[in-house]
């Protein structure tokens, strides 16, 4: 199969599960399912501000900002 490049303005980027040598027998199932949203939701924030500060995302980067703080004020 041929590969193809990503269409315009669509990047891939790899972040660790924290399972970095693969999940085990015997691992804590639901503690590697939390890992993976944690990490991917700090990835995915991440990568939303460094573009937001490289100017391609401005009204994301406020977005992202105005619902970490809504978050702040329900705990």
């Amino acid at each position: 199969m041929a590969k193809r490049p990503a269409p315009e303005g669509l990047n891939f980027v790899q972040y660790s599960d924290g399972y970095d040598d693969g999940f085990k027998p015997g691992l804590d199932v639901q503690h590697y399912m939390s890992e993976i949203k944690r990490r991917g939701s700090e990835t995915l924030r991440e990568i939303i501000l460094r573009n937001a500060d490289e100017g391609r995302v401005e009204a994301e980067r406020q977005n992202l900002e105005n619902r970490e703080l809504r978050q702040k004020k329900k705990t």
